[in-house]
């Protein structure tokens, strides 16, 4: 995978009925919202590119699941008439804390527009998927795709749709370079790092995995600090000292998967690299 770039994009699209239009502020959730975040890989294969697509509610969600399929389809070639097993793939990248603190986590994944795994029903996904592959990979033009192909099912629909680029990934020349673009509470953090070296397929899916736990550790400092904020106060109730705990230890177990990251691939960072999580530097 010696030439390979990508993006992961955080989405919202709502379907409205023309025939009953909404306010679409409104509309923050609903059978009629898709609300996800999406990752497309182009899979090259001996008669032409497979086209796999992965959504899910998270992003970390979403990287880790495309890295499992990464290494399977490497493994094992492409996804047109077998498995994998998605439901073990799923599971397989889903850590604890997330299974049992963000238990509604979904994902879904789509291979040439067909929807071949998803843990909850987005008729209105599967439909954006399918019109994305007519569009032949215009995602931006799939949309007007998408509203001709309801018109002609008689359903008259218009389509808000806003997205926003959360990483962008470009592997060449021995080197990966990620941009990383995360928005929290109103505050945006920015940087890049560039992974030198090792085999070109496994420094693409580590650096998958290792963005995921990058955006994970940033996403969760949020609840840390909360939670911290209270055990100092003696304010935490039971079951919240023990997500503290819990969080601890996932914290520290995405720092050391960085590290190790870092060690491997002579990671580079600019402007500078981001605290994700020491015990030392929380003062824990």
């Amino acid at each position: 995978m010696d030439e390979f770039n990508t993006a992961l994009i955080r989405e919202k699209i709502i379907f409205i009925d023309t025939a009953a239009p909404q306010k679409t502020d409104a509309m923050a959730e609903g059978h009629n919202v898709v609300r996800s975040n999406r990752l497309m890989l182009n899979l090259p294969g001996d008669h032409g590119i497979e086209r796999l697509v992965i959504r899910s509610q998270t992003m970390p969600g979403t990287l880790r699941l495309a890295a499992a399929a990464l290494m399977d389809f490497c493994a094992k070639g492409k996804f047109s008439g077998r498995g994998p097993d998605w439901d073990e793939l799923w599971e397989r990248v889903r850590p604890p804390y997330d299974r049992k603190y963000n238990p509604d986590n979904w994902a879904a994944a789509y291979v040439d527009g067909k929807s071949v795994f998803k843990t909850n029903a987005s008729t209105y996904a599967d439909v954006i998927e399918q019109c994305a592959q007519v569009a032949t990979g215009n995602y931006d033009h799939a949309i007007a795709v998408t509203e001709g192909a309801l018109r002609r099912i008689g359903k008259h629909m218009q389509i808000s749709h806003s997205s926003t680029v959360a990483a962008v990934f470009t592997n060449e020349e021995g080197s990966l370079r990620t941009a990383i673009v995360n928005r929290r509470a109103g505050k945006t953090n920015a940087f890049n790092f560039v992974a030198n070296g090792g085999d070109s397929t496994r420094r693409v899916q580590q650096v998958l995995f290792v963005t995921a736990s990058m955006l994970e550790s940033l996403n969760l400092r949020m609840t840390l600090d909360a939670l911290q904020a209270k055990a100092r106060s003696h304010r935490a109730s039971r079951e919240e000292q023990q997500q503290l705990t819990a969080l601890l230890g996932r914290m520290d177990a995405l720092y050391r998967h960085i590290e190790s990251f870092e060690n491997e691939f002579n990671a580079k960072y600019r402007p500078e690299r981001p605290v994700f999580f020491s015990q030392e530097k929380q003062g824990v």
